[in-house]
């Protein structure tokens, strides 16, 4: 194995091996597929105010031996002697703190730093010791007080520039050939890790911001985890990459912006505002014409139960405006007597006073809708839309469970009424990527829209293998600006969220035509953490197949503590 260390070499990130020659392929030592790369990160804040301290200290010590080392000189060293060594601990002092911000290549430079930094460190209260001689000070407690607080600070300055010096910062990425396009990721979940996966084939690179080692995206791309909320870093992220896009609509708007300001970004950040907030999403469906829910904006339980009070259908669901997903910030209505209630839970999501809370909201009609259905399209540079086969959706306690493609039983008139909203959408927002529109199918025929995705969808996860084109490869072909590829389905598919833990692999392998999905994530109620995709020729070859694989699911979620995790 290789013993070579240093900053910016490439090493197998199970191994250790020395890959700074190897891009391709597996690691020969271990057969590993990750590359470790390690980074010099820049400093933060509180590195660069220990810096400041410890140089400040350290001038002033190399200052006053240079000058007057008589002091000390009677303890063990002659004058001359005192000063030239004790000068140059604390100048060799001030090296080290600047090696520490701008750690070099060099390992043993490091090391050097290191004990530098420890070093002068531990003399700098002498500066200190001298001054009260030198000025007879009235109180040795005060002077004990100084000389002690001196060698906490020094130590913990110590702390955490040797920490930076000493400390390896890995990022991870896919051993792989040389690639053709980079692309960033705002997020690193499973939808980027899948889009990642897409774009191996096509020679795309993908880097992901937010998250860290331990996410889905990890095991295919660099993983930054710097956040969204410092521009720098967003500016640093984006640099030279080809374009950015994002696998998730609670990217901030702000942080968008900052990288379109520097960097092509698709979807825009105008997608990610109307998705963001449903009262903006159905404004933009009452504009377009496209039929949706009654609905009624709230900020406060006085409106809530006012909007109630006047006549608003029942029974109602209330959903905060931001940030609710797979059920969460909603809570349902079957009487006015449910409004405290109701409002108490969303006000607990937004983090506020149940009471007192403002907290913008969206009042919309429960539909007693037959099925749920969605569509996912894809749109290019060039404005030119490919839409995939509708998807009919199953959903448990908020969460998708199933997605069948194509919807049994769709009508083409259903179909073209599905398509040309989705036109109407991607046109108005000018959106470049995939997206995705969900709807109500109501038991008089009605197709209610009912929210957006500006982004790659969870029912469109079984385009994978059911689809010619899988909704990950098209977005990055709509993001480059590449042909779209096709949406045509191969026969029949059926996607199926792995909710919190999994079955029996072995036994979900088994079954014919089935695919499956892990996003090495830790098993816990709720999650989804994988997923697998059944195919088949026709629909009822597809039903019995899904018989198969639902009973494994389903017993797995009554047996969690029983399922096979191997």
């Amino acid at each position: 194995m290789s013993k070579r260390e240093g900053p910016n070499l490439l090493l197998c990130g199970d191994c250790g091996y020395d890959l700074s020659d190897r891009r391709a392929g597996r690691c020969p030592e271990c057969g590993g597929t990750r590359l470790a790369k390690e980074i010099r990160r820049r400093p933060n804040l509180i590195e660069f105010l220990f810096a400041a301290l410890m140089t400040i200290e350290f001038g002033i010590g190399a200052v006053y031996f240079a000058i007057n080392p008589k002091g000390i000189a009677a303890l063990f060293l002659g004058v001359r002697q005192t000063s030239i060594i004790f000068t140059g601990i604390f100048l060799l002092g001030i090296v080290g703190v600047i090696f520490a911000l701008y750690k070099p290549r060099s390992r043993r430079l490091i090391v050097f730093a290191a004990w530098c930094i420890a070093i002068a460190g531990l003399f700098g209260p002498f500066n200190a010791y001298m001054v009260f001689v030198m000025i007879n000070a009235p109180s040795d407690m005060l002077m004990v007080l100084v000389v002690g607080g001196l060698l906490a600070l020094n130590a913990a300055a110590a702390l955490v520039l040797g920490h930076r010096l000493l400390y390896k910062e890995l990022v991870y990425t896919a051993i792989s050939v040389k690639l053709d396009a980079d692309v960033g990721v705002l997020g690193s979940g499973q939808l980027g890790r899948m889009i990642a996966q897409a774009g191996t084939d096509l020679g795309i690179r993908c880097r992901f911001l937010g998250g860290s080692l331990t996410t889905p995206a990890a095991a295919v791309g660099d993983v930054w985890d710097d956040g969204f909320a410092d521009p720098g870093a967003l500016e640093r992220f984006a640099d030279g990459l080809d374009v950015v896009t994002y696998e998730f609509e609670n990217v901030p708007v702000k942080a968008a912006r900052t990288i379109a300001s520097s960097t092509t970004l698709y979807p825009s950040p105008r997608s990610l505002e109307i998705a963001q907030d449903r009262l903006l999403e159905r404004e933009m469906f009452t504009r377009l014409g496209i039929a949706a829910p009654n609905h009624a904006a709230i900020e406060t339980l006085g409106e809530l139960k006012s909007a109630l009070n006047n006549g608003f259908p029942l029974p109602a669901i209330l959903k905060a405006r931001r940030l609710g997903y797979d059920g969460k910030g909603q809570a349902r209505l079957a009487t006015i007597d449910d409004a405290e209630r109701a409002w108490e839970t969303i006000a607990a999501h937004a983090g506020g006073d149940s009471q007192n809370a403002r907290v913008p909201s969206l009042l919309d009609e429960m539909i007693p809708f037959v099925r749920e259905l969605s569509i996912v399209a894809v749109r290019g540079r060039d404005g030119s839309m490919a839409c995939y086969p509708p998807f009919e959706n199953t959903h448990t306690d908020g969460i998708l469970r199933r997605s069948i493609c194509p919807a049994p039983g769709i009508s083409d008139d259903r179909r073209a009424e599905m398509i040309s909203a989705a036109k109407q959408i991607g046109d108005d927002l000018g959106h470049v990527g995939v997206f995705a529109v969900e709807f109500f199918e109501t038991s008089d025929g009605t197709l209610l829209a009912n929210e957006i995705a500006p982004r790659v969808h969870n029912t469109g996860h079984g385009t994978i293998e059911g689809c010619e084109t899988s909704q990950f490869e098209n977005h990055l072909r709509a993001i480059l600006g590449l042909p779209l590829g096709s949406t045509q389905p191969r026969g029949s598919s059926v996607m199926l969220n792995i909710i919190g833990a999994w079955p029996d692999r072995n036994a979900l392998l088994a079954i014919p035509g089935l695919s499956l999905h892990d996003y090495e994530k830790p098993p816990k109620p709720g999650r989804k953490i994988g997923h697998v995709t059944l195919v088949a020729e026709d629909q009822a070859a597809l039903r019995e197949r899904l018989a198969s694989a639902e009973a494994l699911i389903n017993a797995s979620d009554a047996n969690p503590g029983c399922a096979n995790n191997t």
